[in-house]
C-alpha cells in the first residue's frame, strides 16, 4: 500500500520546484493510479497546502508579523508559547522543540543584547517549510560586539572579523550571564540560519538571495532560520555531537571561507587570525569547504607551528580540495622532520 504522506510530499517538491506534469511524474515515480494522484492533490489544496493556478499549481504561503516594544517586560518563552507554538503546533514533536530552542535562543538575543526599542518577528509558512525572523532596531550584533572588544581589550576590529568571531561558539559579551552557545546550536539545527547586520552577514551553511533580501536593515540585527515542516532535527544530538563525555562543549565546527569572506586565506597573519578562535576547544574540525588553495606560510603556521605546540588538541580537515589537501600534507610533513 502507498504511503500517502510520502507521496504528498513527493508531489509538494515537485511543485515547489516549478516542475510541470506533476500527477504524470508522481503516477510513475510511484507506480500508482493517477486517479490517486488527483485524489492526494485534491487533498492538498483542501487543506490549504497548495492552490490551483493558470499554470498548474503553487504552494500557498501564510505570512505571519508581530511587532513587540522592548520595553523591559518581554518574555522569549511567553511570547513562544502565545504566538509562535499555535502556528506550528502540527509539526512533529521534535520541529516543534527545535523550534522551541532555536527561537527562544534568538528572542533572547534581542530582547537582552540590542539595545533595541522594536522587535519585529515573521513567520512564513508553507507545505514544505517553515521560515522565521526576528528583526531588531538595535545596535547591530556585530557592532556590539566590536565596542565590547574596544572596551575589554582596547582592540579594534573590522565588523566582518567580529562576525567570524562567532563561529567556533563560546563567544559573549555576557560572560557572567551566558555561554556564548545559541548561535552556534541554532546554526547546527536549521536547515538554513542567516544573520544580518550593518551588511555584514553570518551564515553556516547555504542560503538563498531570497532569504537574504527580506531581512536587509541600515541598523539593527536581522535573524533568518528555516526548517523543513517534517524535518528529523533533534537538539539534544546536536549538543552531544559538541560535548565531550563529561556533557562539555569541548567540539566544535569552522568553516574557513567564511572566517575570510570567501578569500583563500594564504599568510601567516590570517593563520594566527584563525587560531584565536581556537581556544578551548579540545576537538577542531576545520571544514575547508569553497576553499580552493591554501598559502605556505598559513599552512605552515597553523598545522606545523601551532599544531606542535597544541598537541593535545585534535584537529580533522573535512571538505578539501587537492591543492589544499597538498599543503596541509606538506606542513603536517615538515613538522615531523
Amino acid at each position: 500500500m502507498e504511503n500517502k504522506n510520502e507521496i504528498k510530499q513527493y508531489i509538494l517538491n515537485l511543485i515547489a520546484d516549478e516542475r510541470s506534469a506533476v500527477a504524470a511524474s508522481t503516477t510513475k515515480h510511484f507506480g500508482i493510479a493517477r486517479t490517486t494522484v488527483y485524489n492526494y492533490i485534491n487533498e492538498l489544496i483542501s487543506d490549504g497546502a497548495i492552490r490551483k493556478t493558470q499554470n498548474g499549481y503553487e504552494l500557498t504561503v501564510s505570512t505571519i508579523c508581530f511587532l513587540y516594544k522592548n520595553d523591559g517586560k518581554l518574555s522569549e518563552s511567553r511570547i513562544y508559547a502565545n504566538d509562535i507554538e499555535p502556528i506550528i503546533a502540527d509539526y512533529p514533536k521534535n520541529a516543534i522543540s527545535t523550534w522551541r530552542y532555536a527561537f527562544t535562543e534568538m528572542m533572547s538575543n534581542a530582547i537582552e543584547h540590542s539595545e533595541a526599542k522594536n522587535i519585529t518577528v515573521k513567520v512564513v509558512r508553507n507545505g514544505l517549510c517553515t521560515s522565521m525572523y526576528i528583526i531588531d532596531d538595535g545596535v547591530g550584533i556585530f557592532k556590539k560586539i566590536s565596542n565590547h572588544l574596544m572596551s575589554t581589550a582596547n582592540s579594534e576590529s573590522p565588523l566582518c572579523d567580529c562576525a567570524a568571531m562567532l563561529y567556533p561558539g563560546k563567544f559573549t559579551t555576557a560572560p557572567e550571564a551566558h555561554s556564548g552557545e545559541g548561535i552556534f546550536f541554532t546554526s547546527q539545527v536549521m536547515d538554513k540560519f542567516l544573520i544580518m547586520s550593518d551588511n555584514v552577514f553570518y551564515s553556516r551553511g547555504v542560503y538563498e538571495a531570497a532569504d537574504a533580501a527580506d531581512i536587509e536593515n541600515e541598523s539593527g540585527t536581522s535573524v533568518f532560520m528555516s526548517l523543513a515542516n517534517d524535518s528529523n532535527a533533534n537538539t539534544t544530538e546536536a549538543f552531544k555531537r559538541f560535548s565531550n563525555a563529561a556533557g562539555v562543549f569541548a567540539r566544535t565546527s569552522i568553516p574557513v571561507s567564511r572566517i575570510f569572506g570567501g578569500r583563500d586565506p594564504i599568510s601567516r597573519s590570517e593563520a594566527l587570525t584563525l587560531e584565536k578562535l581556537l581556544v578551548g576547544f579540545d576537538e577542531i574540525e576545520l571544514d575547508f569547504t569553497n576553499v580552493n588553495e591554501i598559502g605556505q606560510s598559513f599552512a605552515h603556521e597553523l598545522f606545523c607551528v601551532w599544531q606542535k605546540a597544541h598537541a593535545d588538541v585534535e584537529l580533522s580537515i573535512v571538505n578539501v580540495c587537492d591543492n589544499v589537501s597538498f599543503m596541509i600534507k606538506r606542513a603536517i610533513n615538515s613538522r615531523q622532520n
